[in-house]
């Protein structure tokens, strides 16, 4: 689970982002970051102040900013 100012995300078992809270935080996930993550399971979350970001099982990096 990462936490920015005033949102949330988790991953599931499976790998799927799940995002809650304030969307200008990233608590929300708009088609575009929605369709960047089904690339690969995510395996670790990281937050700033207002974005997450996910590293996923390919390795690589994205931005998840709702």
């Amino acid at each position: 689970m990462a936490a920015t100012a005033s949102a949330f995300a988790a991953l599931t078992s499976l790998g799927d982002v799940v995002v809650w809270g304030d969307a200008a935080e990233g608590g929300a996930l708009d088609d575009a970051a929605r369709a960047r993550l089904k690339a690969a399971p995510a395996r670790r979350l990281v937050a700033t102040r207002g974005a997450f970001a996910a590293l996923l099982v390919s390795g690589e990096v994205r931005g998840v900013k709702g």
